[in-house]
């Protein structure tokens, strides 16, 4: 309670500053007896307002925009300073407020002068020298993010400019990733990129440049095909090696070329990630030189310009070419498969021998069929795999695919589409597509066999031809790809739709959006995440709890959609990609310090959470918040980096790790339980395990989990909780922080073992790697294998495929577990 002597002598300061004609909101500021610098949660617009009007801002556009002008100069003259503290020390209300956004404009630069009027003055200017120096201080974050958050609501235009000003001088890495994020909305408000970053694409500034590039690559499809191709002569090597690194991704062999050339004139760190993309896109068939070389990516410039040279398309087609079986074939292997389940034991002996005899032809079909749910099927197939010697056969190899694409070799597109119906996966399928659609995209014309395949009977080949057809802007494309979207198969008209709607065609949302009624949740999952992502908090308020009636959620989201049609930008769902072009942090939960900090490339910290409680699990969510699974208080947090609370689900049970779930969903894992919760915090899903067996577990595409237990055993259980697919794991598990893969295979560090292993879906080890006390494993993003040791200090390793060492690093803190991003 404030005393008789506060209060009147704080109603004399009142009167008095009323009488100078000084703001209220000044006034009341000046009264607190604890400055408010740090709100509940700052991370709203409103309290972004109150924030800067505490502290004397304008939130006039215009003055906004001129202070983020005014910050980029980076350094500022004695004249400017002195004319700031006098401005700052004038009664006037207007010419006070001049003085207060010049000083904190000035960052570092103008704290000597404002540490000595504070020192030499007394009263509102003493109170008003410490507020600025808060803010050229620990605050400076705050006071950046509060400015820029303010004017890209009042004025979309000024805050790109003040932005792309002030980007090259900001040096906090909240302010970087908010300011990155706040463009990248921005830029991709329209439909089209605004033409202030393409402008920026020219500027003197590398970092200008850089900052430009980031902004368009995520939504590089909406781009026009030429525009990487026109800027990969940009004069700084890292310029051009962004430029390259995306061509090349789009398997384009101008980006691959540069991205070879670049390697002797990168720095270190640069040219270790060039290697690790080449590396990464040629996968089995990368130069053998490599593996007996012992240079440094720099070096390696030479062997990679030689097996670029010396590598042939044409020769190397057939490897692909001879795997696919002619159609007649295919009718047969179909016949066939369908004799596996025949009720009649001798139509299926007959069966089996009839397939053992088409040979390697019939080993796609058959691996596909490993997952039936045909329990007869399921056996014959594998036991027939094991019969045929289906290690002498291998799957097709992606990389095999993708360099096929990179040297344009003619004939392609046609052997792509003659094996689509026997592909081993939906998975391989999608792979091979898009490398397709990427090599598609490059040609001035739709291919002949597309245009031939666009009636086919085969769901697969229909859709890739449809698809083949997106990168082209003529008229018959067009109308052929509207025509897909009236199918009749809804899995056709959901995957046609989706592909629309990421390229900003907003016409295709009603029929994504009907598709959902037709499919179950697993073939849906990606429809439910895009639309999550766009809705973002504003979701429909009566979508059913369980997300498996499908017809309610349908209905849910056309709903919304007449309602929000006019005012949702389709671009804001490409937010989630800006993170893809920064890849390359680690993120560690260090339960030992109850932190849970990101590292860089390089090891440096870019922000620490601190304060937990028992972090076992940390994963970086899309909107720049980070997801904690607090074992030890039994909670999941999400967290700004600076460690506010903004969502908490607690538990019953101490919690190993938590994943938030393309669809919004949050997905739990226990030791005696899997539970999916929704924003909410309603359960959706609960599976116990009594038995209190899970070490760690994955949710996979179709619903289910994959689950790596302390009995030694890798199972998958359904969402009703049946247990399948049991696997003996050799060694055990030793970790709550195994890596599992969407695709069964699980990567265990076996810290007592001092051995890493990872154990393909069948059980087999594939790669077994000796390391001391090892504690935390994930695949890379380049199929690497990074590791977190235990030791002291720990480490951080990174492995490739093979098992050889890459690179090793401290970790700072003692690691629990370890993602990447």
């Amino acid at each position: 309670m404030i005393n008789n002597t506060q209060y009147f002598a704080k109603k004399q300061i009142t009167m008095l500053l009323s009488a100078l004609g000084i703001s209220l909101v000044i006034a009341f500021y000046c009264l607190l007896n604890n400055p408010i610098f740090a709100l509940a949660n700052e991370d709203t617009l409103e309290a972004d307002t109150v924030y800067l009007t505490k502290v004397g801002f304008s939130l006039a556009p215009t003055d906004l925009g001129n202070w983020l002008t005014r910050k980029s100069k980076g350094s500022f003259t004695e004249t400017e300073i002195i004319k700031a503290i006098a401005d700052l020390s004038s009664p006037s209300k207007e010419i006070q407020t001049q003085g207060i956004m010049a000083l904190t404009s000035m960052g570092p630069t103008g704290r000597p002068a404002l540490r000595n009027l504070e020192n030499s003055s007394e009263g509102l200017v003493k109170t008003l020298a410490k507020s600025c120096l808060e803010m050229v201080g620990n605050q400076s974050s705050r006071t950046e993010i509060a400015v820029i958050r303010t004017l890209t609501t009042s004025s979309p235009e000024l805050a790109m400019r003040g932005i792309l000003e002030v980007f090259p001088i900001l040096d906090d890495e909240l302010t970087l990733d908010f300011a990155r994020k706040s463009l990248f909305e921005l830029t991709w408000r329209k439909s089209a990129p605004d033409q202030l970053i393409l402008d920026a694409l020219s500027s003197p500034s590398k970092t200008q440049r850089i900052l430009a590039w980031e902004m368009l690559i995520p939504a590089q499809k909406m781009l026009p095909k030429d525009l990487l191709r026109q800027n990969i002569k940009d004069k700084s090597p890292e310029v051009r090696f962004l430029i390259a690194a995306t061509l090349s991704r789009n398997l384009d062999s101008l980006g691959f070329e540069s991205l070879i050339e670049l390697l002797p004139v990168l720095p270190e760190n640069k040219a270790q990630e060039a290697e690790d993309l080449l590396l990464e896109i040629t996968g089995d068939f990368a130069p053998q030189e490599l593996t007996k070389n012992k240079g440094t990516p720099k070096g390696n410039s030479g062997i990679w310009k030689k097996w670029w040279t010396e590598i042939n398309g044409e020769k190397l087609l057939p490897e692909f070419t001879q795997k696919i079986p002619t159609s007649e074939d295919q009718t047969k292997i179909k016949a066939l498969i369908r004799d596996l389940g025949d009720d009649n034991f001798e139509t299926r002996e007959k069966a089996s021998t009839k397939i053992k005899a088409l040979g390697d032809l019939v080993v796609p079909s058959l691996r596909s069929l490993t997952n039936s749910l045909d329990v007869e099927i399921k056996g014959r197939a594998k036991s027939l795999l094991e019969e045929m010697g289906e290690s002498k056969s291998k799957p097709i190899s992606p990389s095999l695919v993708r360099i096929l694409a990179l040297k344009k070799t003619k004939g392609l597109l046609p052997a792509l589409l003659a094996y689509f119906p026997v592909a081993e996966s939906d998975e391989q399928f999608n792979e091979f597509l898009e490398s397709a659609i990427l090599y598609a995209r490059q040609q001035p014309l739709p291919d002949a066999a597309v245009l031939k395949s666009l009636n086919a009977e085969n769901l697969r080949v229909k859709l890739a031809s449809g698809m083949l057809l997106l990168p082209f802007d003529d008229a018959n494309s067009k109308e052929t790809v509207k025509t897909i979207l009236t199918d009749k198969s809804p899995w056709i008209r959901n995957r046609m739709a989706l592909a629309l709607v990421n390229l900003a065609d907003k016409s295709a949302v009603p029929v994504l959006i009907n598709t959902l009624a037709d499919l179950n949740q697993e073939q849906s999952s990606d429809t439910d995440a895009f639309l999550f992502e766009l809705a973002g908090a504003n979701l429909p308020t009566d979508l059913p709890a369980s997300p498996s009636d499908r017809k309610k959620t349908k209905d849910a989201w056309l709903a919304w959609w007449s309602k929000n049609a006019d005012k949702t930008s389709l671009t804001k769902s490409l937010l989630g990609n800006l993170q893809a072009i920064s890849n390359g942090n680690t993120i560690i939960s260090s339960m030992a310090n109850n932190q849970v900090l990101e590292l860089d490339r390089n090891g440096k910290a870019r922000w620490t959470i601190t304060g937990l409680s028992g972090p076992m699990d940390a994963q970086a969510l899309p909107n720049g918040r980070i997801l904690i699974t607090e074992h030890h208080n039994m909670k999941i947090t999400e967290r700004s980096t600076k460690g506010d609370i903004l969502w908490t689900k607690t538990v019953t049970s101490n919690p190993l790790s938590a994943t938030r779930l393309r669809s919004g969903l949050t997905s739990i894992t226990c030791r005696n339980m899997i539970l999916e919760v929704d924003r909410s915090g309603k359960e959706i899903l609960n599976l116990p395990r009594p038995q209190s067996d899970i070490m760690s577990a994955e949710r996979l595409r179709d619903g289910s989990y994959l689950i790596a237990t302390n009995q030694m055993t890798l199972l998958k259980i359904d969402r009703t909780g049946k247990e399948s697919n049991i696997i003996r794991l050799p060694l055990g598990v030793a970790s709550h922080a195994n890596d599992i893969l969407q695709d069964g295979t699980v990567i265990l560090p076996l810290t007592w073992h001092n051995k890493l292993q990872e154990i393909d879906p069948s059980g087999k080890v594939v790669l077994d790697i000796t390391v001391n006390q090892p504690t935390a494993a994930v695949r890379l993003p380049n199929k690497n294998i990074l590791i977190a040791t235990q030791t002291v200090p720990p480490k951080l390793i990174e492995f490739d495929r093979t098992g050889k060492q890459l690179s090793e690093k401290q970790a700072l803190h003692p690691v629990f577990r370890i993602r990447t991003r």
